[in-house]
């Protein structure tokens, strides 16, 4: 996925300076100029400093209310009960995965379990993630590696995305996906792609995953043309499945 989403991005003029520190910034606002360590020098009107983000406990008091941490934030049951019984926390301050969709997925089973009692589990077993690049990339299950890490026999199918009737139309057309099979339940255990509907077409994949339908049933499904699902349909039906290497 990187290598191919490198190569688009490059062609629309994206440099890439890998495995370069920054050493110091100098110049003046819409001129700023980036000093690499041993990799010369680039200057810009903009410089975006990404420094990542980390729940901190002490915003909030935690020690003072006696609540326990672990990993990233708080220690929660799967109930996303807290140490403290009547305090539950979701998204961040739960420490999972800090992710938007999973802070609101989390938030409405934190107050339901609060005002319910303990009658509802977290499951965050199948996770679609999207990076918003042009076009999109995304993913969601096991890679390949995973499912060789478990002892699990599985099938790969590697698609070129190309040709599908609304992104030849609209001018986004092209992509590559892989999807990662079971090789004897030919259900899908994982997804990867690069698309201009990515965002919309991992989610169908997430479900395939959840549900735990074989390929064959997801190309049975008539669908909807001209679109980007239909491409991604008649990948699951294809035959093109090679078995995972040892």
């Amino acid at each position: 996925m990187a290598a191919y989403l490198r190569k688009i991005v490059e062609a629309k003029g994206v440099a890439f300076r890998l495995g370069a520190r920054v050493a110091r910034l100098s110049g003046r606002p819409g001129a700023v100029t980036v000093h690499l360590d041993g990799a010369g020098e680039v200057t810009s009107a903009v410089v975006c400093a990404a420094a990542g983000r980390r729940f901190h406990p002490r915003m909030i008091g935690a020690e003072g209310l006696g609540l326990e941490t672990a990993g990233l934030g708080l220690k929660v049951t799967p109930y996303l009960r807290s140490s403290v019984p009547h305090i539950y926390a979701a998204g961040d301050a739960a420490g999972r995965r800090q992710l938007t969709p999973v802070a609101a997925y989390e938030g409405r089973i934190a107050a339901l379990n609060a005002l319910r009692g303990d009658s509802v589990r977290a499951d965050e077993a199948v996770i679609p993630q999207v990076i918003f690049t042009t076009p999109e990339a995304a993913s969601v299950g096991l890679s390949d590696r995973e499912t060789e890490a478990r002892s699990i026999k599985c099938a790969v199918a590697r698609h070129d995305m190309r040709g599908a009737s609304n992104g030849v139309a609209s001018g986004e057309d092209g992509g590559y996906l892989k999807l990662v099979f079971d090789n004897e339940t030919k259900r899908l255990l994982g997804a990867q792609m690069v698309s201009y509907a990515a965002e919309e077409l991992i989610q169908f994949c997430a479900l395939a995953i959840r549900t735990g339908v074989s390929a064959d049933v997801v190309a049975a499904q008539l669908s909807v043309h001209p679109t980007h699902g239909e491409r991604l349909l008649k990948a699951f039906g294809a035959d093109l499945r090679e078995p995972c290497e040892p």
